[in-house]
């Protein structure tokens, strides 16, 4: 089974008042065709995905399929200022029953 990996970021993650997740300014970043060159983009911070603004970046894994459109997987990277790059993070609770998230 092949598989693409899409790159997002945002600056923030929050919720509506009705529970719903809301990513601010968020977009699409980049694709890559393998997790760890997807993962190696996120914590090298290549291309200066975080550009002062960019808190949150998530990954997100796809199947190679034109017909299925959902994310399977993801992992979520949250800026560490002090250290100057992403680090690994929890996924928020309220989006563990969302997808496809960028």
């Amino acid at each position: 089974m092949n598989y693409i990996y899409q790159i997002g970021r945002c600056t923030y993650i929050t919720k509506s008042s009705a529970g719903i997740p809301i990513l601010e300014d968020a977009g699409h970043y980049a694709w890559y065709d393998t997790f760890e060159k997807a993962e190696n983009c996120v914590l090298e911070n290549i291309g200066d995905i975080n550009e002062t603004i960019y808190d949150w970046v998530i990954i997100e894994k796809y199947e190679f399929n034109v017909s299925n459109s959902v994310a399977t997987q993801r992992w979520f990277y949250k800026f560490n200022e002090q250290l100057d790059k992403y680090e690994k993070a929890e996924e928020p609770e309220y989006f563990k029953h969302s997808c496809n998230l960028i």
